[in-house]
């Protein structure tokens, strides 16, 4: 989904075209000795965020599939019209005769998520706002819920997956589907545990999901090694989970999307809800199209954009990249998609419809720099060799902290645009991408990680 209100975030002049010789020609070089990088589609943008000069270039105004590269528009489209205080409220509403209400309001992180982002921060218990709503009720005097608990997911139009996404996808945490009520990310953590050899391993679900029926077909073998697969029908509450498991191995996690959001959330809550002691006579359902009512007994604020967008690009967080666009659009109904530099029919960059180019990617870099938003949006991103999704990126090349960049990767496509700064302290610009080639994800990968480093010794 693209907006027409990107296209402000390109009004700062074209950069001059003056290309580093010595720059390009390392450049050219790295090109060079990789056979399979010459074959493929690539195209990259340098510029001196000082001079506005452009050091090296090649195929910049081509179109490129840019993966997660996507959530650098979606990210900073949120910052220029929602601002980086920004904050959504979830409600639990109270309704004499429909009973209890827990209604979303776009917040990404009801979960254990552990914010501000730290690198080195364990998520705590995926139930916790729910917890605290139900400690609110019980502080209220409230002992019994006569009636079902729903979760009202009304805020977003009731279409749970942006086209382009592939069917594939949506079976894993990475393509949960899309609501304005996302109780932990909309996934639930499989956690398997071998048993007595050639006797079904044991699978529990993290949080507990009734609706979610698991068959299991795993068995515990000998050794170490494990193969597992897991399918489910499209539309389907039947997750199969098939293959063996080694004795000798501890435990395989693997996080599965669910199928019916608001529904997840409501048995959450119904969860928390008998854990603090308030009996709860209905039952939990999803509501995807009424307008919420009732009383508002309890209500919890998320924290702010500033930190949403740090988990989104961070991490690469797809279903939190949706939810910023479907907010956005809430907001402003009137925002159209479309734009001569790029389209883009998702948020997060799953669709491989997505179209970019590498100068389009650098006027919007440059536009955040010259922003007054810059420091809360380059620690957004991710540090070579520290956080994110570069925190294992760039082994061996000293300096690699200089460098700020968001990732992107879909079979056959790798992309890295972001920020460097330079051994003299200068700051770069850059856009990198690679469609079209067969090479293997991690030399593509090393490719990036020895391009990047190439402009940290620019002049």
């Amino acid at each position: 989904m693209i907006l027409r209100a990107v296209a402000a975030l390109f009004l700062l002049a074209p950069a001059l075209r003056s290309q580093d010789s010595d720059l390009a020609g390392r450049i050219q070089q790295l090109i060079a000795a990789i056979p399979e990088i010459g074959r493929a589609h690539l195209g990259y943008e340098v510029v001196d965020l000082d001079s506005k000069t452009v050091l090296a270039s090649q195929l910049s105004n081509g179109f490129f599939t840019p993966a997660s590269n996507d959530k650098l528009y979606t990210t900073s489209l949120a910052l220029d019209r929602l601002g980086p205080g920004y904050r959504f409220i979830t409600e639990l509403r109270t309704d004499p005769v429909r009973g209890l209400e827990l209604v979303g309001g776009g917040d990404p992180n009801l979960s254990g998520r552990i914010l501000p982002y730290d690198v080195a921060a364990k998520d705590d218990d995926p139930l916790a706002v729910l917890r605290g709503f139900a400690a609110q009720l019980w502080a209220a005097g409230i002992r019994e819920i006569n009636g079902d608990v729903a979760g009202v997911s009304s805020r977003y139009p009731n279409h749970l997956y942006p086209d382009g996404w592939e069917l594939d996808d949506t079976l894993y945490g990475y393509g949960a589907p899309v609501s304005a009520l996302a109780l932990n990310d909309n996934t639930v953590t499989l956690l398997l545990h071998p048993t007595q050899i050639g006797a079904l391993a044991d699978i529990q679900a993290i949080p507990a999901f009734p609706h979610l029926i698991i068959l299991n077909t795993v068995l515990t073998t000998g050794g170490g090694h494990a193969e597992l697969h897991v399918a489910r029908q499209p539309g389907s509450n039947e997750l199969a989970i098939s293959g063996s498991v080694g004795v000798t191995i501890p435990e395989l996690r693997a996080d599965v999307a669910v199928d019916d959001p608001a529904l997840f959330a409501a048995e959450g809550m119904i969860d928390a809800l008998e854990d603090q002691g308030i009996t709860v006579r209905g039952e939990a359902r999803a509501d995807y199209t009424s307008q919420p009512s009732g009383v508002v007994v309890a209500s919890h604020v998320s924290a702010p954009l500033s930190q949403i967008i740090q988990v989104i690009n961070k991490v690469s967080q797809n279903l939190h990249a949706e939810m910023l666009l479907e907010e956005l659009q809430h907001i402003d109904p009137a925002l159209t998609r479309d734009s001569a530099d790029f389209s883009s029919i998702d948020g997060s960059g799953l669709a491989r419809q997505d179209l970019v180019t590498p100068d389009a990617t650098i006027r919007l870099l440059e536009q955040m720099w010259e922003g007054a938003n810059r420091e809360i949006w380059l620690q957004s991103l991710p540090i070579g060799g520290v956080d994110g999704t570069l925190q294992h990126r760039f082994r061996g090349i000293s300096r690699a902290h200089r460098i700020h960049a968001k990732t992107g990767s879909l079979t056959h496509v790798n992309a890295l645009s972001g920020y460097v700064e330079t051994q003299n302290n200068k700051w770069l610009a850059f856009s990198v991408m690679v469609d079209q080639t067969l090479m293997p994800d991690r030399e593509a990968r090393e490719f990036l990680d020895r391009f990047a480093a190439q402009l940290l010794n620019a002049e």
